[in-house]
């Protein structure tokens, strides 16, 4: 199950701030599913959510939220194995807040982050075992802070 379809609608086209929580039959969201405008996205306490983003044919980076997504936090989704295939296309995600989802694995597929990051918090996920396979030299991270995260070993290396 994802998101209804109006959210992309005329009437939230400028929404700004979506906080998604407690919606436990969502298993995904689409990128085509968020307002354009979208700048700050918080998803809690949604039980069956497996992945965020997923690659959606029906849209580009181009025409959905994340072009314009700064804020991501998600917390407390039991089920989410993993944040989405290409991270780095957040081409303006600064803060990115991941806190008690145990079966998290991976931040991206890909092994890539968005250059624009500045502060990555992680917590309470305790399988996540790649956060990405290097930092670009050209990054703007200032802050990183993981903690409770046993399965972690490395921490990716330019």
């Amino acid at each position: 199950m994802s998101l209804p379809e109006r959210l992309m609608q005329r009437e939230y086209a400028h929404v700004q701030h979506l906080r998604i929580a407690g919606c436990n039959n969502l298993t995904f969201i689409f990128k085509s599913q968020l307002p354009s405008s979208l700048k700050k996205l918080e998803v809690e306490y949604c039980g069956k959510l497996q992945y965020l983003f997923d690659d959606d044919t029906r849209a580009s980076i181009n025409n959905t939220g994340l072009s314009s997504l700064e804020h991501l936090h998600v917390s407390n989704c039991l089920s989410l194995t993993r944040m989405s295939s290409r991270m780095e296309q957040l081409s303006v995600l600064k803060h990115l807040v991941i806190s008690e989802c145990p079966n998290l694995v991976t931040l991206s597929s890909s092994g890539q982050l968005p250059e624009t990051l500045q502060n990555l918090h992680v917590s309470g996920c305790p399988n996540l075992k790649s956060i990405a396979e290097s930092f670009q030299s050209n990054m703007s991270l200032e802050n990183i802070k993981i903690w409770e995260c046993e399965e972690l070993k490395l921490l990716p290396g330019n």
